[in-house]
């Protein structure tokens, strides 16, 4: 099994809202991935990862929030 470490596809492809729930990626990623240079796709990568991270999202589940208050 071939790894690419230029895509973020874990093989968790799930579309909710026009985008992957699993990767991040919109159709118009789908569709313009194998076109892309690889230095593209690893700057994409980089710019679906923030905006995961941001929304609350790893692998395709969000994160749980702490909601145990103890002072």
């Amino acid at each position: 099994m071939d790894i690419n470490d230029d895509s973020p596809c874990n093989g968790v492809c799930r579309m909710k809202d026009n985008h992957c729930i699993s990767c991040g990626r919109d159709y118009e990623d789908l569709a313009q991935w194998l076109y892309m240079s690889r230095e593209a796709r690893l700057d994409r990568m980089e710019q679906l990862k923030q905006v995961m991270t941001l929304n609350g999202v790893t692998n395709g589940n969000k994160k749980k929030l702490n909601t145990n208050t103890k002072n």
